[in-house]
């Protein structure tokens, strides 16, 4: 899925795939640890440490987000079927929705992989920063919330890229889709910034 104008095939996939995830893993990780500094000088004034709080956590959100924009990007091209697919897969005795169903299980699973595990990461440590410094939401409850609310904003992202493509595929057909393909990154990149 990697595999693109932007990135050579030489490229060996599993470093690509663990590079990504340490991409997205190391300042999610890192970011709430190095803001604890600042709570511990506003643990007397318990407004503003929750309106610090949660403007780290909208930076963590960004970050993630930006992150996600940025590998849909890069697997722009190979979401979805093309011509060597069918050539190679087509004149297999197994029906197209098998092949279908197959490549959405696929986009999903590497969804899950990439960005659940930053996601994950980012989760523990705000909750355990959170239970340290603040004491009006428990540890676990914290970890849930900030699950939901980043996976959903890095599944907004991804999904909605892909919505995007598809979009322009339908329109424009995947000759001219392919060709516009490079503008259309660009515009939608531009909007998520």
């Amino acid at each position: 899925m990697f595999e693109s104008d932007l990135m050579p095939q030489g490229l060996p996939q599993v470093q690509l795939v663990t590079t990504v995830i340490a991409f997205l893993a190391a300042p999610a990780l890192i970011l709430p640890f190095l803001l604890a500094k600042k709570y511990v000088w506003l643990v007397q004034q318990p407004d503003v440490m929750r309106a610090a709080i949660a403007q780290d956590r909208t930076l963590a959100l960004l970050l993630v987000m930006l992150a996600t924009t940025m590998i849909s990007m890069v697997m722009w091209e190979n979401i979805f079927p093309d011509r060597r697919d069918s050539r190679n897969l087509g004149v297999l005795p197994i029906p197209a929705r098998r092949f279908v169903l197959a490549r959405l299980t696929a986009i999903v699973a590497l969804f899950v992989l990439v960005f659940g595990a930053g996601v994950t990461i980012e989760s523990i440590s705000f909750s355990i920063v959170q239970a340290n410094f603040s004491h009006e939401a428990p540890g676990g409850l914290v970890l849930i919330a900030n699950l939901i609310s980043v996976g959903g904003a890095a599944a907004v992202v991804f999904f909605g890229i892909l919505a995007v493509q598809c979009t322009v595929i339908n329109l424009s057909g995947p000759d001219l889709a392919h060709r516009i393909g490079v503008v259309v990154q660009i515009i939608v990149l531009r909007l998520v910034l």
